[in-house]
């Protein structure tokens, strides 16, 4: 069966902002986060993965939300090289901010190669320019 390591989802919107719901998951994990943001800081997100890509940065990295105990949600997403052979590193760190029973925490490390980003940054044009309202990425096989 597959499955996708990152999907992202709309699920709520107002005039100036809209909240997201981000799948993340590796071949031992998976978790959901919802985090508040807008096009500007998608826009963010798209420009800095498309310059990694091609080699203009080292390393990306884009915080939403804060990690405190008053913000209302929290994901960092950092891509980094692995090897000179086109792997790529997602180190995620996220916390749903909920109340116990339902709070959680999580870090975890996606791999991918270079066209999963170029994938990332097609799917993000698209959804900014609102001709589709998620984004699927990263595919792998489970055996369930």
């Amino acid at each position: 069966m597959q499955h996708f390591k990152m999907q992202m989802e709309k699920i709520w919107e107002d005039e100036t902002f809209f909240q997201l719901r981000w799948q993340l998951a590796n071949e031992v994990c998976a978790f959901t986060v919802d985090v508040y943001t807008d096009y500007e800081a998608l826009g963010e997100l798209r420009k800095g993965v498309s310059e990694f890509a091609h080699f203009k940065r080292n390393e990306f990295k884009i915080v939403f939300g804060k990690d405190s105990e008053t913000s209302a949600d929290y994901l960092s997403m950092r891509f980094f090289n692995l090897d000179s052979l086109g792997h790529i590193g997602i180190e995620i760190e996220a916390d749903n901010k909920k109340e116990i029973p339902d709070a959680a925490r999580v870090h975890l490390y996606i791999k991918a190669v270079l066209h999963d980003l170029d994938v990332i940054v097609d799917q993000l044009s698209k959804f900014i320019r609102e001709e589709t309202e998620e984004i699927r990425c990263i595919a792998f096989d489970t055996e369930t």
